[in-house]
């Protein structure tokens, strides 16, 4: 554990989910996998449409509605309900297909178990302060079965922009009503994760699951308060 700031014994820590405590890569190629393969078997005019027009779908949904670019909920299904529209289908159609689509993207997004020594940490942790999460995406935390671990869970939406916004980190601190100084997020990106918290009075601890953590390689506006070499350091932070 490298310290490059005065660290205070946090009273709850905030937590980043995807490429913080798993590698979200492989999730959301499989889960688009998944999409692919039902779009093909059972809407094979809009299979044809996808390679060329899923982006372009994208971001004619954004311009529409800015908002969309922190709702991967809403932005997935904006996409396929404009595919829809491309291959001629029913307004009806379109929402039938909208909402089954994402569906099958969904579960296989959160079809995936925690590591084991990631869900035993978690589990010690919550036994000295509460544990929150604070993620740009969408995974179902119940699925993945560490649900129960967490007090609160913010997802980035349309009423709540993505990160570096610090709208879900005020959000969490009023949940737990303690000073910022007091509470420790955990993430993966230097500006989204670690800018964002000190943004709002937070201590910051930056970890990568998915690549190695060289400072050099990274964007950065402000260094974390502490780097980790595994999330196992935080133990020494709550004893």
């Amino acid at each position: 554990m490298l310290v490059f700031r005065q660290l205070q014994r946090p009273q709850a820590i905030t937590f980043d989910l995807d490429d913080t405590l798993y590698d979200n890569g492989p999730i959301i190629r499989r889960a688009t996998a998944k999409l692919q393969d039902y779009i093909t078997t059972e809407h094979p005019a809009i299979a044809a449409l996808v390679p060329s027009q899923w982006n372009p779908c994208r971001k004619a949904a954004i311009r529409q509605d800015p908002r969309l670019s922190s709702d991967m909920t809403r932005l997935r299904k904006a996409v396929l309900r404009r595919l829809g529209e491309l291959a001629g289908y029913s307004a009806e159609q379109c929402e039938q297909l909208a909402e089954s689509g994402y569906q099958v993207f969904y579960q296989a997004r959160s079809d995936f178990s925690i590591n084991e020594n990631v869900y035993s940490l978690l589990s010690e942790l919550v036994k000295h302060m509460p544990i929150v999460a604070i993620t740009n995406g969408n995974v179902d935390l119940q699925q993945v079965g560490i649900g129960h671990l967490f007090s609160a869970c913010y997802q980035a939406n349309i009423h709540a922009p993505m990160k570096p916004s610090p709208v879900m980190f005020d959000r969490a601190l009023v949940e737990l009503g303690l000073p910022a100084e007091r509470v420790l997020h955990v993430g993966d990106h230097l500006v989204k994760d670690v800018w964002a918290a000190h943004q709002v009075g937070m201590q910051s601890a930056w970890f990568a699951c998915n690549r190695e953590m060289n400072l050099r390689n990274e964007p950065c506006r402000i260094l974390p308060t502490v780097q980790l070499c595994a999330l196992n350091d935080l133990l020494k932070l709550v004893g």
